[in-house]
């Protein structure tokens, strides 16, 4: 069978182009592992800085307020705040590493 990016041969109408392969939404399982990877040695570096540094980051990408943050680990929001900044450094220099 020959394909191209685009569509496979005539004669093999049940074959998947690959293009529609590429564009699948789901990740590969290796694709699943290494983001898995990944996110287990950034939880692994914000343990290592601070303990609540992984419940910060959490309830963040969730859509929490850093004064809701704050007000439910009973903190100043500038803690939060400076807390947060040390998630984005980990993350930039995990992200330096990588590449």
């Amino acid at each position: 069978m020959t394909e191209s990016a685009f569509g496979v041969n005539a004669d093999d109408s049940d074959a998947t182009p690959a293009i529609a392969r590429v564009a699948n939404n789901e990740p590969t399982p290796e694709m699943g592992c290494e983001i898995a990877e990944n996110l287990r040695a950034l939880i692994d570096r914000m343990d290592r800085r601070h303990p609540d540094l992984k419940q910060i980051a959490a309830r963040r990408l969730e859509g929490d307020t850093v004064q809701e943050i704050a007000d439910q680990l009973d903190s100043p929001k500038r803690t939060i705040e400076r807390r947060l900044a040390w998630i984005e450094e980990i993350w930039n220099e995990y992200r330096e590493e990588l590449n």
